[in-house]
């Protein structure tokens, strides 16, 4: 039984090893997920994609 497990799970590294990679990725997305809600917090209304577009439109009927 034990031959069967080390076969499946051998390729895995030491425990610690393991939690710190976990520990790592969750940190770096809830970086990632703040980094995010910081960004659309702080966001002018000129830097909106909507407003993007809008201008965008604006000046092409301008330039026509």
């Amino acid at each position: 039984m034990e031959e069967i497990i080390d076969n499946l799970f051998g390729f895995l590294p030491s425990r610690g090893v393991l939690w710190g990679g976990i520990g790592i990725v969750v940190f770096i997305y809830t970086i990632q997920l703040v980094d995010k809600v910081l960004k659309k917090l702080v966001e002018l209304p000129w830097m909106k994609e909507e407003n993007q577009q809008q201008r965008n439109e604006l000046l092409k009927k301008k330039n026509t």
